[in-house]
């Protein structure tokens, strides 16, 4: 059976340490995601009620943790946004040595692409989906 020209026999323990490396990679640049953008939720919160929900409509918050939970999760959602091309290249890192070379000139184009259309998709969400479910849904 052939394998990929630079592929290396590695026990499953090496494996799982790069596993581990990859993801603890991951989990900081998320964190620090999450640090830099929640002191701005609060403003981001604005900013979309004012985008999305009618002026007549005013925001009511029962808690104070209410409004803590809504800030996190707002953080949370756009930290998990600038932390994709991250984990994708990542991901990419860590499955190069088992791909073959046909399968890593494909995997290239198509991480741009996917984070292109993506994008793409959560604007069109943004912008023309969420406002006409929230307009049927407040009047």
């Amino acid at each position: 059976m052939n394998g990929v020209s630079d592929d290396q026999y590695l026990p499953l323990i090496e494996y799982i340490k790069e596993l581990r490396s990859t993801m603890i990679i991951i989990f900081i640049i998320l964190f620090t995601a999450i640090f830099l953008i929640f002191p701005f939720s609060g403003t981001l919160i604005d900013i979309i009620w004012d985008d999305l929900i009618p002026q007549d409509v005013q925001m009511i918050v029962y808690s104070p943790l209410e409004w803590m939970v809504s800030r996190l999760t707002l953080t949370l959602a756009i930290a998990l946004i600038v932390t994709i091309p991250v984990c994708i290249y990542e991901s990419f890192l860590f499955m190069k040595m088992g791909l073959y070379p046909v399968e890593r000139k494909f995997f290239l184009p198509v991480v741009p692409v996917s984070f292109i259309m993506s994008m793409v998709g959560a604007s069109i969400a943004y912008f023309l989906v969420i406002p006409l479910i929230f307009n049927y849904m407040v009047l």
